[in-house]
């Protein structure tokens, strides 16, 4: 909002923000990364994909022919599932990139693994290239260019209606002293 002024920091909103953020970092003893550590983020696929395959088993898929199927369930409603091009009727697959109940029945009729139909985007491999470039830091305040722009002030006080609060909020973790 606005790039060329000075700010100063709250290291009380920082600490809470990052905590917040980071909390399988700050429990680990060393604060180091080990080699076989699994990514936090991100959806947990293959617990999804086990999810719905029993889902999915109220579904009945039929080969129609050229990877396409019609799916029928659950219910009376009836889905067409194109498993070459990763897509399903109800559109929750090309949404998502995980198959839905539709298209997890379809390769399961052919003996073939649903892992296989979902996007690349949830592959470890990208999930890797995608935190693999390194966040420089940057220098401290004292060496940021000086701006000829008026500083920033304070907005006006103004006394708010009611009765005042005696204390400051706390955050979860802090005492009351």
């Amino acid at each position: 909002m606005f790039p060329n002024s000075e700010h100063r920091f709250c290291v009380r909103h920082m600490y809470n923000n990052f905590k917040s953020e980071h909390k399988s970092f700050l429990s680990n003893k060393s604060c180091g990364l080990q080699p076989n550590v699994q990514l936090s983020k991100g959806p947990n696929v293959f617990k999804v994909v086990e999810r719905l395959k029993l889902e999915s088993s109220v579904c009945h898929p039929e080969y129609s022919g050229n990877f396409h199927y019609q799916v029928r369930g659950p219910g009376d409603d009836q889905h067409i599932v194109d498993i070459d091009k990763k897509t399903c009727a109800c559109n929750r697959w090309q949404l998502i990139g995980i198959p839905c109940i539709h298209g997890i029945s379809a390769p399961l009729s052919s003996n073939r693994d649903p892992i296989d139909y979902i996007h690349n985007k949830y592959k470890k491999e990208n999930f890797i290239k995608a935190y693999a470039p390194v966040i420089y830091g940057i220098n401290g305040p004292m060496m940021w260019p000086k701006t000829n722009d008026k500083p920033l002030e304070c907005p006006l006080f103004k006394k708010q209606i009611g009765r005042p609060k005696k204390a400051k909020a706390l955050q979860a973790d802090e005492v009351r002293v």
